[in-house]
């Protein structure tokens, strides 16, 4: 039995409720989700909604990658990212010179100001909506006949890597293509955006957050501290885990949360993130092991 999970006479296995950056799981009705723990209470939020099944999304690895203590996510998580962050905040374009002078403190998690307001938000700008053409069984059969080619081609495109079905793409091509059946390029942009913006949904956060962040205005080592709000979770979440700071969970996201023995129900695919790292202690020797025992052999063990 993992370290991370305490076995109860009763058979419930209890996750280590340690604050902050409880673990990771992939969830079929979310995606990759981040658990973070405040008290007795947990609360979660959504990374990369494609990764249903198992964790494939440069997000979603670059976390798991940082639990085990393996910075490899750089198209992700730059290394001059916190810095870039900072100087946006001052309104200075050195990100270089400004990189060496900060530091990250801390994360705090805080409730999301838009939490529930999507559904009553209704003010979008429909006029520029172009209206779908009228079906007609000419129209329907091209459409049917073009589906396969359209899926195949668009199941290629970045943002789709393969996950898109061939009902989303006649569903699709129904809205964009013209009065014929067919696409033009505008359509074919059109139906893109469809597709992406169906499989790519991540249902509204409740939280967001913010990074405490110390910088050194001179160097005569005058500090000053920021709060910056973090561009996204896997920004937030990453930085913390690369620079190994607290992250803490408010009060108010902790009311909205659930009691941390839930976790393994609400989530059965859970991984503590000590695990993950000792997952990635195990493979750090062992793939050095695969290697040796593979080596050519030497003069003194040949026959």
């Amino acid at each position: 039995m993992d370290s991370s999970e305490v076995l109860e006479p009763d058979g419930l296995v209890l996750v280590d409720s340690k604050p902050g950056i409880s673990g990771f799981a992939v969830d079929p009705g979310r995606g990759f989700v981040a658990v973070m723990v405040g008290g007795d209470r947990a609360i979660y939020t959504v990374v990369s909604p494609r990764d249903k099944t198992d964790v494939r999304s440069a997000e979603a690895l670059t976390l798991v990658q940082l639990s085990g203590g393996l910075d490899l996510g750089t198209p992700i998580l730059p290394p001059d990212i916190l810095a870039r962050l900072v100087a946006d905040e001052m309104e200075t374009a050195d990100v270089r010179e400004m990189r060496p002078k900060v530091k990250l403190l801390r994360v705090d998690v805080v409730p999301s100001p838009y939490y529930g307001s999507f559904a009553e938000e209704d003010t979008k700008d429909t006029s520029s909506v172009t209206a779908t053409p009228q079906s007609t069984p000419e129209r329907d059969a091209n459409i049917e006949s073009q589906a396969a080619k359209v899926l195949e081609a668009v199941n290629k495109l970045p943002g789709l890597n393969g996950e898109a079905s061939l009902e989303q793409v006649e569903v699709g091509l129904r809205l964009h293509a013209d009065e014929s059946g067919q696409l033009d390029r505008d359509g074919f942009m059109a139906l893109l955006d469809t597709l992406r913006n169906e499989i790519n949904v991540m249902e509204p956060s409740k939280v967001k957050f913010k990074l405490l962040v110390s910088v050194n205005d001179d160097d005569g080592g005058n500090e000053r501290e920021l709060e910056i709000a973090a561009p996204s979770a896997v920004v937030a979440i990453g930085l913390a885990l690369r620079y190994k700071v607290e992250v803490v969970v408010s009060e108010e996201c902790q009311v909205e949360g659930f009691d941390v023995m839930e976790i393994p129900s609400r989530f059965p695919n859970f991984r503590p993130i000590q695990q993950l790292y000792e997952d990635a202690k195990i493979m750090d020797g062992f793939i050095p092991s695969m290697f040796s025992r593979h080596k050519a052999p030497d003069n003194d063990d040949k026959v």
